[in-house]
């Protein structure tokens, strides 16, 4: 396909752990990426994987028998990588080995991996329980050893690991203390010192690429999902351990990815506002025609996803049930497998539904059967941007979708191109598939809607969204504030007579690059009902600005800090600081050794002050 969108000349890498026969939408997401710049940039944008896979000749085979992947397109594992480099050329260093051969060591568990073909790929040594890992020896196909990796004892830390870089001959070549350091030194060989962007889909890999610190590599992560334990509220919710990184660590990032408005807002309003933070959709894998109405079955539809718990699978079933009550011969069909599937077909079983509802298990391209299906479903608890969503549209096949955050919203019309329903709304959700299976005319008006209005989503324009971004973040390193090690201490905390809490604090850090920090952030004192509620802010006044320090007083009248929250419930006070890439937010200490003061009733409903109870 000729180059028809521009992107700004770096070297482009996507990060994931691995690919592997089955994956779901982020990893679709990531190769699609990949595929798209190949196809309309004419840019070779490898994905790099760092999981160890024997056989990855044979899953990119696959995947470009599926169409996944295309010529010109790479998956470069870091251990095929290597298996495959001549590394006769690079000078041998000193390391210490004290390995013993294979064959001395005794009193230990060997498992041996290997490649398609049947050579050997790698061999685990393990103790004789199993628990604790020893070694691991990588080998060419001809045999040779080129990666050594062992267990070595590390003072006051437990287990380090010794990992040697191998050429032929069994000389070193490279060593590192970790695998942590190995991942990096081989992310920066491949920059082969250019500027380069690498764009991280997976969260296994954002603790690699977050501290890969070099002036010619922009890093870029995106948050497929809001990421807070169980699809809850994302100004209170629990952010999952893997994103934590994310926003404790914001700055390091050139990017953090948005798939939604809505989402870029809501971690805003968590968060606070930095010049680092860009909304980018996926892509809608649209089709060139919109596909022949007449084709369709009437009363059949689609799911494509995993069956996990957070997909809903089991409401999606409870909906059809209630369908072919109306439409006796409705069909609904799942494509996709994970830890449910058993789960749901008892349920499907226990409905007496078996010939209304079957799990297809993993199809390769199983997108298609959008171009067949008179309705898609979509009953998750939670999503980033759904890609079964775009690709339903894509294909003119009317979606029926849980309004949840996020995603939903930000494709569909309710009642035009498909069905927005209150998530958990089976009823509604049934009548929306009712009325697609009974009326034709309307349904295939829906139909032509759904996919003439993804033309907004389509490769090229995205593509070219995302040059504008990576353009944008390269224009502001020279900006960039660089920064670790950022403290909050509260120094006072109070409630003075005029009935305002007064909080004084100093925020403290190291800096090791760009313009004195003290000279361009800022202070907000942020207020949140535990249950329910608006979020309030206070600015910060700033007291004192030094190297490495400032020093913020906060005032916030009693009456606005629970404005709108309901009497019964808690507040939960952070101080956040900001200013171009930096996002920093902490949650206040309730006693930081001085006398504190909190405002209580007396019988007669006067207003009074008593000492708060000292923290244990």
């Amino acid at each position: 396909m000729p180059s028809n969108v521009n992107l700004p000349p770096f070297r482009y890498f996507m990060v994931t752990w691995g690919v592997g026969v089955e994956f779901g939408g982020m990893t679709t997401m990531c190769l699609t990426r990949s595929r798209t710049m190949r196809q309309l940039a004419g840019i070779h944008a490898p994905v790099i994987t760092f999981d160890v896979q024997p056989n990855y000749e044979d899953i990119c085979a696959n995947l470009m028998r599926a169409g996944h992947i295309v010529d010109g397109q790479n998956i470069l594992n870091i251990y095929h990588d290597y298996r495959s480099k001549d590394l006769s050329g690079r000078p041998s260093i000193d390391a210490q080995n004290t390995s013993e051969p294979l064959e001395q060591l005794s009193d230990v568990q060997t498992q041996t991996v290997r490649d398609a073909e049947g050579s050997v790929f790698c061999r685990v040594l393990r103790t004789l329980d199993a628990e604790t890992e020893i070694r691991r020896e990588y080998f060419r196909q001809d045999g040779s050893t080129f990666l050594l990796e062992e267990a070595k004892p590390k003072a006051g830390s437990g287990e380090g690991r010794s990992i040697s870089l191998l050429d032929n001959d069994g000389r070193c070549v490279a060593a590192f203390a970790s695998r942590h350091e190995f991942y990096q030194a081989w992310m920066l060989e491949l920059t082969g010192g250019e500027p380069s962007v690498f764009i991280v889909d997976s969260q296994q890999t954002i603790k690699h690429v977050g501290t890969l610190d070099a002036d010619h590599i922009m890093k870029f992560a995106v948050f497929h999902n809001s990421h807070i334990s169980g699809g809850g509220d994302p100004l209170r919710g629990k952010l999952a351990p893997g994103r934590r990184e994310l926003t404790e660590f914001s700055q390091r990032w050139d990017g953090l990815l948005f798939l939604t408005e809505r989402h870029k807002q809501d971690f805003i309003d968590r968060y606070g506002t930095a010049n680092n933070l860009f909304c980018l959709s996926n892509p809608s894998p649209r089709a060139d025609a919109l596909p022949p109405f007449g084709q369709r079955n009437p009363h059949r539809g689609v799911m494509v996803c995993r069956l996990e718990e957070v997909k809903n699978v089991r409401a999606a079933i409870d909906v059809t049930n209630i369908v072919r009550r109306s439409v006796p011969t409705v069909k609904l069909d799942v494509y996709g497998t994970g830890k449910q599937r058993h789960e749901l077909q008892e349920h499907i079983e226990e409905l007496g539904l078996q010939d209304h509802v079957e799990l297809h298990g993993y199809l390769p391209m199983a997108s298609a059967q959008f171009k067949t299906a008179a309705f898609s479903l979509l009953t998750s608890s939670k999503e980033g941007q759904p890609l079964a969503l775009l690709e339903s549209l894509g294909l003119g096949c009317p979606p029926v979708a849980y309004d949840i955050r996020y995603g939903p919203e930000d494709v569909l019309e309710d009642g035009v191109d498909g069905f927005l329903v209150p998530r958990g709304d089976i009823e509604a959700a049934a009548a929306a598939i009712v009325q697609l299976c009974t009326d034709s005319a309307f349904a295939e008006k829906l139909s032509a809607r759904a996919w003439e209005g993804t033309r907004k989503f389509g490769f090229g324009g995205v593509l070219e969204r995302l040059g504008t971004i990576v353009q944008k973040a390269w224009e502001q390193r020279t900006d960039r504030l660089k920064m670790d090690e950022m403290q909050f201490v509260c120094e006072r905390s109070a409630v003075l007579s005029t009935g305002e809490l007064e909080l004084i604090g100093r925020f403290t850090w190291d800096q090791s690059a760009g313009e004195p920090a003290e000279n361009q952030l800022s202070a907000a004192l942020q207020v949140i009902p535990r249950k329910d509620g608006p979020t309030h802010s206070f600015p910060g006044e700033i007291l004192s600005r030094t190297p490495g320090e400032i020093s913020a007083r906060f005032l916030a009248g009693l009456d606005e800090l629970g404005a709108g929250a309901s009497k019964d419930d808690l507040l939960d006070a952070f101080v956040l600081i900001t200013g171009r890439n930096v996002l920093y937010r902490h949650r206040v200490e309730f006693s930081s050794g001085h006398a504190q003061w909190i405002p209580c009733s007396t019988a007669k409903g006067k207003l009074s002050f008593k000492a708060a109870p000292a923290s244990s």
